[in-house]
């Protein structure tokens, strides 16, 4: 099965900081704001700074061990421990900082695009052009634990089971999944958390 990774918005989202990417990386490499799958390794610094801030007013002030944004990961310590192994050959790990500790962002850089995933026949349009939903081959990213799509501008992230299940065994919190992975929505009905 695969999934399309949401915030859990009961937790603080993680936001890279301008100011220091800026400082430490020059305008030349706007991880903060540009989205490609494109690798950073040979240029990131020992670590960034990235923020914590609350996704929705009633988000608790704890960071969480895995948090989603702008098509990329935050993984803490427990996290890194527990999912470096699935992740080594899909991305690469950028080492950062925030108030309360450190951890890593990972970048995904293996697209559906490049493994041929894209399913057609289930990937639709409306008369204007514009996308409507869309499906992945299953076979062709059965085996990869995180991608991306050119389709939403790589702004999400789409996992496998195996990453799923990774994650939910361990214990760890700030993120939930969705089979339906054109539901940008991140609609949260039916979705049961542990408290």
């Amino acid at each position: 099965m695969i999934y399309r990774i949401h915030e859990d918005d009961r937790y603080l989202g993680f936001l890279f900081d301008a100011d220091d990417i800026i400082n430490k990386l020059g305008k030349k490499y706007p991880i903060h704001l540009k989205r490609a799958p494109v690798s950073y390794a040979e240029v990131w610094p020992e670590s960034l700074r990235i923020k914590f801030m609350p996704c929705e007013s009633y988000s608790k002030d704890i960071v969480p061990d895995v948090s989603i944004g702008n098509g990329r990961l935050f993984l803490n310590d427990k996290a890194y421990v527990v999912l470096k192994d699935v992740l080594n050959d899909f991305g690469e790990f950028l080492a950062v900082h925030h108030d309360n500790g450190k951890g890593y962002v990972f970048n995904p850089l293996v697209t559906v695009e490049s493994v041929g995933g894209i399913d057609t026949k289930q990937t639709v349009y409306d008369n204007n052009g514009n996308l409507e939903k869309y499906s992945f081959v299953e076979n062709a990213v059965n085996n990869v634990a995180l991608f991306r799509t050119e389709l939403d501008v790589y702004l999400s992230v789409y996992c496998n089971q195996i990453f799923k299940d990774t994650y939910e065994q361990a214990g760890l919190i700030g993120i939930y999944f969705n089979n339906d992975v054109s539901n940008s929505l991140a609609e949260m009905y039916g979705v049961e958390f542990p408290e």
